[in-house]
């Protein structure tokens, strides 16, 4: 029988989750109030700018805000995304009701969407043969370059550090830039002007007028930014920000996870890896691909365990580092082998109209996709349906795998339907399968034998056969046969005999 089987497998992939969390030491929670007041919170802005993302990040400030937060660096590292959804986020960013870092580490980037996002913030700190600016403006825009200027604009007029020049230049291809350079009583000063300014900004005390072309500002590394006074100085780490900027010197530096109490500590070694080392999104879809294909070798190859293992690694995998991310809590770990348990009552337990068969898939899609999105970041139907879609793509490629397995194993396109067992239709060719030789039986006799029903077949149950008096395990090719009723044998197929109804005249 293969229900007791997928009960083992679903056991051992639910045991390997549950054995990582005993261990798991409760949050230090912060309490809200003043105490957030003296932090420096660390958000990670990594990655494409995609909506979700952008969400995610609005969702943590409000969290941060919530709990008294007042200084919060967002550590970008994006080559860009989604200036629509960027654009949004700066905005709130630039509403100034904290303290905001933009903080690109060394050998990072804040290009394109995520550099709107890096001058949203009040300071931008730069780390060693780092990049910023660098839109991509040969390919369509969900923002117009006309309303990204006026906004980076807004970004520079409202920001003195800024060159606000140089930011409506980043979105306006081939334009110039041209430096004035002012001496008077208190010395020398620079200011970068856009053509059109030009003439209104010349004056007594320009001492120096040098253009600019667009090429040199287009993208600015570290340096250029420190000669172009995008920033003060450059900074060799996160340490090194903290002790020499003025600001942030007397502050408690956090991850965003500590401030908000999400930190988990413990859970042993094994976890602490998960952490470390985050699962990209494409290992994420491999690992529900290769679970899938692994159930289904399992159910058609049973005995052999190779399958189940595939399963049970791959699943569990998913879950653990999941589990260790905050993207998976213990609904998603619930819902996925419940889902299996309904799956398999509608098969084995259950006739009628499917009802469990079909709650058991809503729950697998549900577990799944939920464990695709942070545990904190708020639902909404752009995301859940961008991920419902990978968890479709996932197991739809895994019936493709299958199907490849099917046709490329020895025998897999001779085979009636290219199975990964063995069929053989006992019509007379004299070929007996094993099956029926372990049954004592004659092929010839085996097939076209008939019987009643013993116990129902869900689709698999037990037949007496005529003449005999102890019951023999079969499996139906309907979904559901009543006790009592009258079967066939049609064929044998690997270790299974499978029968037919037959109405029987007097």
């Amino acid at each position: 029988m293969r229900c007791p089987r997928l009960a083992l497998l679903l056991l051992a992939c639910s045991a390997l989750l549950i054995v990582a969390s005993p261990s798991l030491a409760p949050a230090q929670i912060i309490a809200p109030g003043s105490e957030l007041e003296n932090v420096l919170v660390y958000i990670p802005v990594n990655g494409e700018i995609t909506p979700r993302l952008c969400e995610r990040v609005e969702a943590d400030i409000a969290a941060c805000l919530e709990r008294g937060v007042r200084h919060i660096a967002f550590e970008i590292d994006s080559i860009g995304g989604d200036l629509a959804a960027a654009l949004q986020l700066a905005r709130e960013i630039g509403r100034g009701r904290y303290a905001s870092y933009a903080v690109i580490d060394n050998d990072g980037a804040a290009l394109d969407a995520a550099a709107l996002l890096a001058v949203a913030c009040e300071t931008l700190v730069l780390g060693v043969k780092t990049r910023i600016g660098g839109f991509d403006l040969t390919r369509p825009r969900s923002v117009p370059p006309e309303e990204l200027a006026v906004q980076l604009g807004l970004f520079g007029d409202a920001n003195p550090a800024y060159p606000s020049a140089i930011l409506r230049a980043w979105v306006t291809p081939g334009t110039p830039v041209t430096a004035l350079r002012y001496a008077n009583a208190r010395g020398r000063r620079t200011e970068y002007v856009l053509p059109q300014e030009l003439p209104s900004r010349r004056g007594p005390n320009v001492v120096e007028e040098v253009e600019i072309p667009w090429v040199e500002i287009a993208e600015l590394d570290d340096q250029e930014a420190l000669k172009f006074g995008l920033v003060s100085e450059i900074h060799a780490s996160r340490s090194r920000f903290i002790t020499s900027h003025a600001p942030v010197r007397n502050l408690n530096p956090l991850d965003l996870d500590e401030a908000l109490g999400r930190r988990v500590e413990g859970g042993g070694a094994a976890l602490d890896v998960f952490r470390d080392n985050p699962f990209p999104r494409w290992l994420k879809f491999l690992l529900i691909l290769l679970g899938t294909v692994g159930l289904v070798v399992e159910m058609k190859l049973p005995g052999t365990f190779f399958g189940g293992a595939v399963f049970t690694v791959a699943f569990s995998l998913f879950f653990l580092e999941g589990f260790a991310n905050q993207m998976v809590g213990w609904t998603e770990i619930v819902l996925f082998p419940l889902a299996f348990v309904l799956i398999a009552l509608e098969l084995f337990l259950i006739p009628g109209f499917g009802v469990a068969g079909v709650l058991g898939l809503v729950l697998l899609f549900t577990s799944l996709t939920l464990g695709l999105m942070p545990q904190e970041a708020p639902l909404s139907w752009g995301s859940v349906t961008t991920e419902l879609s990978n968890v479709i793509l996932a197991l739809a490629g895994s019936g493709v795998v299958v199907v490849a397995i099917l046709r490329l194993l020895p025998g897999g396109k001779a085979e009636r339907g290219g199975g990964l067992i063995s069929t053989t239709r006992l019509d007379g060719d004299g070929r007996v399968p094993e099956a029926a030789r372990a049954m004592g039986d004659d092929g010839g006799e085996l097939v076209g034998r008939r019987g009643t029903v013993e116990r129902d077949l869900r689709p698999a149950g037990k037949v007496i056969f005529d003449g005999e008096s102890l019951p023999r395990d079969v499996v139906a090719r309907g979904a559901f046969v009543p006790r009592g009723s009258r079967v066939e044998v049609h064929e044998v197929e690997g270790n299974r005999v499978v029968v037919d109804t037959i109405e029987e005249t007097p």
